[in-house]
């Protein structure tokens, strides 16, 4: 199933979004305008710059008196417990520009426009996580071990569990609960990125398999494909 699904801008401002629920999470990004959010009885106060992250399921409605407008991203991802995510994008406007990236790609559909779309949404959980301090701590930690032994071809999920004091499956469960993978199928995502941005920059593929922990090019290869749905050799 596909991480990310739509993404859209509101063109004009709205004043009121009569109470809805829909069966995906949906990253919302106020642009303009003031007002609340009604999420179940919860009532979130919005101002442009506002992040939301609206779970799935859940009814919610808006009200602005002067209008609002927002960009809103569709994606499907774990069920997160505890509060809704709330936060404020940063000075840079990060989240803003990636989501403008996301509703051009969604409209012009241009060739690997889904597969970059998936790689954004990523970025954006990430952010939220982050920002909104609603992610879990060992998983947090857990994916920065993943990231410091990425050209490891040795280094096992097995290293990860015993330095955060843990059991290999205590982390999977806790893992698969914040993020909907493994930490094993984590790690080779997140070696498969790390290769594609090498790949990019001029790396031969196998200069890309062993910065990335990859022993044997031809296997690199295989699992770069069914991940990415393409060859490494076409970048």
């Amino acid at each position: 199933m596909s991480d990310f699904i739509f993404a859209g801008i509101l063109p004009e401002l709205v004043y009121d979004f009569h109470r809805h629920d829909h069966p995906h999470w949906e990253f919302i990004l106020y642009v303009e305008g003031t007002g609340i959010l009604t999420v179940g009885d919860q009532e979130i106060p919005f101002a442009p710059g506002t992040i939301v992250a609206q779970p799935p399921t859940i009814s919610h409605e808006e009200r602005a008196p002067r209008g609002y407008r927002c960009l809103y991203v569709g994606v499907n991802g774990p069920r997160l417990r505890g509060p809704v995510p709330v936060c404020q994008d940063d000075a840079q406007g990060t989240f803003r520009t990636i989501g403008d990236i996301l509703v051009r790609e969604c409209w012009q559909k241009p060739p690997g426009w889904q597969a970059a779309g998936e790689d954004l949404v990523r970025h954006l959980w990430r952010l939220i996580e982050r920002w909104s301090n609603t992610g879990d701590d060992l998983v947090r930690q857990a994916e920065a071990l993943l990231l410091d032994h990425l050209s490891d071809p040795e280094f096992r999920i097995a290293q990860v569990a015993s330095q955060l004091d843990v059991s290999e499956e205590h982390l999977r469960r806790r893992f698969v609960a914040a993020t909907g993978r493994s930490p094993r199928a984590a790690l080779t995502r997140l070696r498969i990125e790390a290769a594609s941005q090498h790949l990019a920059h001029g790396s031969s593929v196998s200069a890309a398999a062993t910065a990335c922990g990859f022993n044997d090019p031809f296997h690199f290869s295989k699992v770069y494909r069914q991940a990415m749905g393409k060859p490494p050799s076409t970048h």
